[in-house]
């Protein structure tokens, strides 16, 4: 029974997507029809580029202690290019490539290098005196736990590369021969660069300068699904990634955080927020019947529950104290509320396919799309307090504050934010070669972009300037877009 079930649910989608063309329709938040727009573009419309620089982490911010007096802040060398050697004076290696960092640090200096040497675990007085013997004339800092803590040097010599944005281009653990010819032609390229080879990840239609590129990172697999994990003070701390085996997890400037092997079967992501222990995140793939508690924390654990019913969308509900102590789930039997630890609270199987779930303005009630054209606004107990008809084709819906939307299959992934304007609000729809953005008031098109391979999108305010950025997950690349000028190229 459940096979022809499932069969029937992807055979009817299947038909939507085959025969309707991409169209949203968007609701006031009570149910009244605003408009309906298509996410389709004229063919042949010019087109520019949209455009990513090359990925390179960015060096810490960190105080070199110097054996004379005074730090050297890695801060101090903006706009330099920095080569940081550590060594020690028993090291053979070492006393080799020490002279030959003297002399390339002269010939650089009037062009913009700084080398900076730092001694491990040995005395001030023995790196002086050693220093003095080759007669280096290099600032000479000490290794402290501190560093070690973000710099993790274990073989000697180590060289790391700095560019004049801060980021490490090169890192050599240890001696091997050559070495010093590949840093010295690397100096050489870092010391004439400027922004840098870009990428085009996508074609503009319409908009141009209207979303740019705040930061992108590539990842071993294809995204599938995108979630922000918010702070305590209601911003952002967090961007995470699922591809099915993996979640990986960016800072809100792009740095990696974390990678979690959790799967298989997690292919979309959803925030738990206010529990006793703090935020949640669940992951689960559409049709299956498996949930992962996706942990956030090194030393936790990720926890795997089963669904009673093939699940297709879920999202949290809040408790009367508002904390959020439940599930609930849309499976091809119905609507199931359902613990955090999985058991099984309520079930309401007389609306059939439940296809996806958003939350309502009022905070207690939640919007269930149903097969055949309707939308039900549930309580808690799942009661339905309001329905209304959308059109039959409907399987996808994105929920916002100032109202909702509706599309059918043929649409990947939509997202509500004010993205390109403080105080409005706009639409992100994607299809499987387009992402188009839409004023939620009126259904103008704001932003259209030829972007293949779009799976998921999200939405939050990554940087606390009351904008929210547009997170696109396309192939293998999770793109931040933010309006107006670019920031910063942190892509890779």
């Amino acid at each position: 029974m459940r096979l022809a079930i499932l069969l029937l649910a992807v055979f009817t989608a299947w038909c939507a997507r085959a025969a309707d063309a991409p169209e949203l329709s968007w609701y006031q938040p009570q149910g009244e029809l605003v408009w309906r727009a298509p996410v389709t573009s004229a063919e042949g419309r010019p087109t520019t580029p949209l455009t990513v620089g090359r990925w390179f982490p960015s060096l810490p911010q960190l105080e070199f202690p110097l054996i004379e007096e005074g730090t050297a802040p890695t801060a101090a060398y903006a706009g330099q290019v920095l080569l940081l050697d550590f060594w020690a004076s028993w090291c053979d290696p070492c006393v080799e490539t020490l002279p030959w960092l003297q002399a390339l640090h002269e010939s650089k200096t009037a062009r913009g290098l700084e080398v900076l040497t730092v001694n491990m675990q040995e005395s001030d007085d023995v790196a002086r005196q050693f220093a003095w013997a080759l007669n280096l004339k290099m600032p000479i800092a000490r290794y402290t736990p501190a560093l070690h803590d973000v710099l993790q040097v274990e073989s000697l010599p180590t060289m790391i590369v700095v560019d004049r944005r801060g980021r490490v281009r090169k890192r050599v653990n240890g001696y091997r021969k050559g070495v010093e010819e590949e840093i010295a032609d690397l100096v050489d390229i870092l010391l004439a660069e400027d922004a840098g080879e870009r990428q085009s990840i996508a074609e503009i239609e319409a908009g141009g300068g209207t979303l740019q590129v705040r930061w992108s990172r590539r990842v071993p697999e294809r995204v599938l699904g995108l979630t922000v994990v918010p702070d305590e003070d209601g911003g952002a701390q967090a961007v995470l990634a699922a591809t099915g085996w993996d979640v990986f997890g960016f800072d809100t400037a792009g740095d990696a955080l974390m990678r979690r092997l959790v799967g298989p079967g997690v292919d979309r992501l959803r925030i738990v927020g206010r529990t006793a222990g703090g935020f949640e995140v669940f992951g689960f793939r559409p049709v299956g019947t498996r949930l992962v508690r996706v942990p956030l924390d090194d030393d936790a654990e990720v926890v795997k529950l089963e669904a009673s019913s093939n699940v297709l969308d879920l999202t949290a509900q809040a408790s009367r104290n508002e904390m959020q102590d439940s599930l609930l789930l849309a499976t091809l039997k119905g609507l199931e509320r359902v613990g955090l630890a999985g058991e099984t609270l309520d079930r309401r199987s007389d609306t059939g396919p439940v296809w996806q779930l958003g939350a309502a303005t009022e905070a207690d009630q939640t919007l269930a799309l149903l097969d055949e054209g309707k939308l039900l606004w549930v309580d808690r107990d799942l009661v339905t307090l309001r329905e209304i008809a959308v059109p039959a084709s409907s399987r996808v819906l994105v929920a916002s504050r100032t109202g909702f939307g509706v599309s059918s299959p043929a649409v990947t992934a939509a997202a509500v934010g004010s993205f390109v304007e403080s105080g409005a609000v706009q639409v992100a729809v994607a299809t499987e070669g387009r992402l188009v953005v839409l004023d939620a008031d009126s259904g103008l098109e704001r932003f259209t972009a030829q972007w293949p391979k779009i799976a998921a999108l999200a939405t939050a305010d990554l940087d606390g300037d009351d904008l929210d950025e547009l997170i696109v997950g396309s192939g293998k690349r999770v793109t931040v877009l933010e309006s107006g000028s670019l920031l910063d190229e942190v892509p890779r």
